[in-house]
């Protein structure tokens, strides 16, 4: 899902290494596609490493995640912002609470159809024509999937455990 970066923050993000790092060199800037921007980023990565023996791949394997966990970790703190599991797509249109409110997205354009509170950022599952939402703050709700508008057909809150709920509800 792209984020529309003001100016500012986008600055900051390309002038600090660990953000550069985070943001896949820079690729997960790009207003449109920035997944598509960081697999052509890695692929070329990739291609431009030489041919290493199985032992020293893993090893090299083994320390770049290390290191990319703390990296996006430390990014994610600094920023207040956590990739949550927070889109499906259901026919032609695209869900997704990962912004604090629950959007319906039409898929070819990318145009907003509505957008509603939902239950807050977090994530989001569906199922027999129903979205299933979890926010961070503990609430679930169940709504239908429907380009027509936001219709809840429940809520109820679980208890915490003093962190952000980040899990998928289902």
């Amino acid at each position: 899902m792209s984020v529309n970066l003001k100016p500012d923050s986008l600055k900051a993000i390309l002038r600090n290494p660990v953000y550069f790092l985070a943001f896949g060199f820079g690729s997960g800037t790009f207003p449109r596609a920035p997944g598509t921007a960081g697999t052509l980023v890695a692929v070329g990565i990739y291609l431009s490493l030489p041919t290493l023996s199985p032992l020293l791949y893993g090893l090299m394997l083994l320390f770049t995640f290390a290191v990319g966990v703390y990296i996006c970790g430390k990014t994610a703190t600094d920023l207040g912002v956590h990739d949550h599991g927070g889109i499906v797509k259901v026919g032609d249109h695209m869900y997704s609470c990962s912004g604090g409110s629950l959007i319906c997205m039409e898929f070819a354009t990318g145009d907003i159809t509505w957008q509603a509170r939902g239950a807050g950022k977090g994530s989001i599952c569906f199922a027999d024509g129903m979205l299933y939402m979890l926010g961070e703050g503990h609430t679930v709700a169940l709504a239908q999937a429907t380009p027509e508008g936001y219709t809840e057909t429940g809520r109820f809150k679980i208890e915490g455990h003093g962190r952000p709920a980040w899990a998928h509800p289902i």
